[in-house]
């Protein structure tokens, strides 16, 4: 982790509304978010039909390596860092692109933060509502019999720059569009959605 992070960074990472196309799509949307920032003229449905892994069965690997049900529907649910990076390392490749998406996962907020200083924006997953203090973690059996917790209020969004002196992260939210938060509760919301990232450089 770096010792020294400026004092604040701030990453021109385009909003791009999830809605009213992809209203369960936030996390495909803010890849979608990253491969512009970058320079990829990708459109969030296309990623999302080429390349999201969905499937509409309770399987193992369901949330985590797949989307369980169609971000197109407002029932759909949701997928953590694993599918993105499935998503995003296969797009990157059939590009030819020296990119990759990394895992990011139970890292600091801190190294977080240290990669946004260093101008690469992080796909992190956190709350789609702030006013929420208590996540619901509802039991998904899977076909093997074993259970996953699948948190309430779900939602993905890009840390593209804080600042240390007003303790706020910016956050490029496929929802709200570009906005800011503390970072206590970004980094209460990060735990309790289990600590999910992706960095992509």
């Amino acid at each position: 982790e770096p010792d020294f992070l400026p004092e604040s960074t701030e990453l021109d990472v385009p909003f791009i509304d999830q809605n009213p196309q992809l209203p369960t799509g936030c996390e495909i949307t803010s890849l979608a978010q990253v491969l512009n920032f970058y320079g990829f003229d990708v459109d969030k449905e296309y990623l999302a039909s080429n390349y999201l892994p969905m499937k509409e069965e309770v399987e193992p690997g369901c949330f985590i390596e797949y989307f369980f049900g169609s971000p197109w529907k407002t029932n759909g649910s949701g997928c953590f860092a694993p599918a993105i990076i499935i998503a995003a390392n296969n797009y990157l490749k059939d590009e030819g692109s020296p990119l990759t998406a990394y895992s990011m996962c139970y890292a600091s907020v801190n190294a977080l933060l240290g990669q946004v200083a260093k101008g690469y924006p992080v796909i992190a997953w956190t709350c789609f509502d702030y006013d929420i203090n208590k996540i619901e973690y509802t039991p998904v059996t899977l076909e093997d019999g074993s259970s996953f917790y699948w948190p309430s209020y779900e939602h993905c969004v890009v840390l593209s720059g804080y600042d240390l002196n007003t303790q706020t992260v910016t956050l490029t939210d496929p929802t709200y569009g570009v906005v800011k938060q503390s970072i206590e509760d970004f980094t209460a919301y990060y735990q309790k959605f289990f600590y999910q990232a992706v960095v992509i450089k």
